[in-house]
Parts: C-alpha cells; structure tokens; sequence
C-alpha cells in the first residue's frame, strides 16, 4: 500500500469511528441519565460518583460499535494483523 492510500485510508477510519463513538456514547447517557441534563448538571456538583459506571458503559459501548467498521476498512485492504 502506498503513503497515499494508507494516509486516505487511516483518515477516513479515525473520523468515522471517532464520530460513530461520540454518537453512540451520547446517545447511551441519553438513555441512561433519569433527565437529558441530569448527567452535565451532576459533573460540576461534588459527589458525582454515581455517574462513573454510566460514563465507562457509554466509553465501552462507543469501543463496542467501532470495531466492525474498522474490522471492514482493515478486511478491504486485504493486509489483516492476524
């Protein structure tokens, strides 16, 4: 693979994971929160604790949905690690 297409390929890979983690994340704490504003109200109040476990299953699920698409963009050069 030349400088170019890998340069094209690590591009397009990083914005839309990136953009299908910020996506599926927000849209877990939506879920998840007793009210929308609920979870940026409690982060600038002292003992926002709770929402710990809700900030690392949305960081999880976010991971979780990502990786069929870079899986795929990897699969269509034909070079997989393993």
């Amino acid at each position: 693979m030349n400088f170019k297409d890998a340069l094209s390929s690590s591009l397009k890979m990083s914005f839309a994971s990136m953009s299908i983690m910020i996506a599926i994340e927000n849209f877990v704490l939506f879920l998840l929160s007793k009210q929308a504003g609920e979870m940026q109200a409690s982060m600038h109040q002292n003992g926002s604790e709770h929402n710990i476990p809700i900030m690392i299953f949305a960081k999880f699920c976010g991971f979780v949905f990502t990786l069929p698409y870079n899986y795929y963009q990897v699969q269509k050069t034909g070079k997989l690690c393993h």
